[in-house]
């Protein structure tokens, strides 16, 4: 593999001179002997090397253990990495010069041969092996996640060798995670949340290729439907059991930023028919995860879009008496609060959660009232505290006897 990507490098640089493109020759001439000489198996003088080194640990205090331990290995793997950054920048460039379809020509034949390459050694279950084809896979999806978001910008034609390409690097994340056991726990966890993310903008690059939606509502719907899917189908799968716990997690905050982002949409579009749907899916799915694991963070999101979507209710009758703001600060926690007397509740937390939220919630809606128009009339605020009162001591009253 050194010796291919030393022989890639240097037939680009005689390409350029050849073709008077003189500073590109230079350039990758200077690559070459990068490689060469980061790359080389070639070592001197080992006797000399270990007393520079053990003077160096001792000048800076350094823990050799640990440097020769967890530092060099890590710089050794990711010379790969760097190696196929390379490599893929050398053809780009050279492809660039004359037809951009030779890159993705190029592209097309390398992965080809490597998929057979990595089927064909796959019985030997060697870690280099394995390293190289997840440091190919790694470059090479970052190269078209580079590609999906130009393309979003710029909507130029994609040709089918280009879609070939995207294709195949969904395919190498399967066979990197259903094969690739020998790669650390930790890390290999790692890759499969890389791996989710990049499936997610695959399939919102050509369903916004395809169909040209609104691209917030395809977001949002699809980061939605995809959190569902990695949340509960994606780990029963008997591949992905291991990586149960982690798809749940990052199904959660996929969900919990959908939901965060449909609210600010939510005050800020003249058209909300998309965007109430997708919250209404997001309370269902919050109150599935807060039923199922006791999750307080999802139980805060749905009590806090059954706030905003009440809020933005009211904003749309454009109330303005004294009467009707009466009816908007107390008739919904009035509701809830009576939902927890006649409704037998799972988890006991909820009913604090529940009352506390919408206590506050009245609260602030009678400061708010009292500020925004400078009704500071007695009787008003009498009537008001009155009945917030009221709420408070139907709060009490079920909540002690818990």
């Amino acid at each position: 593999m050194y010796i291919f990507f030393l022989f890639i490098n240097l037939l680009i640089s005689t390409i350029f001179y050849i073709f008077w493109s003189y500073i590109e020759s230079v350039v990758f001439f200077i690559i070459w002997i990068v490689l060469f000489v980061y790359f080389s198996p070639f070592r001197v003088s080992k006797t000399k090397n270990k007393s520079k080194t053990s003077n160096l640990f001792e000048k800076f205090n350094i823990n050799k253990n640990f440097f020769l331990k967890v530092i060099i290995p890590n710089i050794q793997k990711s010379t790969y990495v760097i190696a196929f950054l390379f490599f893929y920048l050398s053809l780009y460039w050279i492809s660039y010069s004359f037809s951009w379809d030779l890159f993705s020509i190029f592209t097309l034949v390398i992965s080809f041969f490597l998929i057979v390459l990595f089927f064909y050694l796959l019985k030997q279950n060697n870690k280099i092996i394995f390293l190289i084809f997840r440091s190919n896979f790694i470059v090479y999806s970052l190269l078209y996640l580079i590609f999906y978001i130009y393309y979003f910008f710029v909507w130029n034609e994609i040709n089918y060798i280009f879609v070939i390409n995207s294709f195949l690097s969904i395919f190498w994340i399967i066979c990197l995670l259903i094969y690739d056991k020998n790669y650390l726990f930790f890390r290999r966890n790692l890759l499969y949340i890389y791996s989710l993310f990049y499936l997610f903008i695959f399939i919102l690059f050509y369903l916004s290729y395809l169909f040209k939606i609104e691209f917030y509502i395809l977001f949002i719907y699809l980061w939605m439907i995809l959190a569902i899917i990695y949340f509960e189908y994606l780990p029963k799968i008997k591949e992905f059991k291991i990586f149960d716990y982690t798809s749940k997690y990052f199904s959660i905050i996929l969900n919990y930023f959908v939901i965060v982002y449909s609210m600010y949409l939510l005050f800020n579009l003249n058209s909300i028919s998309e965007i109430i749907l997708i919250l209404l899916i997001g309370i269902l799915f919050n109150i599935y995860i807060h039923f199922k694991f006791e999750n307080y963070l999802s139980f805060s999101f749905v009590i806090v879009t059954l706030i905003l979507f009440y809020i933005k209710f009211f904003v749309w009758l454009q109330i303005n008496d004294f009467i009707s703001y009466i009816i908007f600060i107390f008739s919904l926690p009035s509701l809830f609060i009576a939902y927890t007397y006649l409704v037998k509740i799972k988890f006991i937390n909820d009913n604090y959660f529940i009352h506390y939220s919408w206590l506050l919630f009245s609260l602030a809606a009678i400061l708010f009232y009292l500020f925004k128009f400078g009704d500071f009339d007695i009787l008003h605020i009498s009537i008001l505290f009155l009945i917030e009162s009221m709420l408070f001591l139907s709060s009490f009253v079920k909540l002690k006897k818990w």
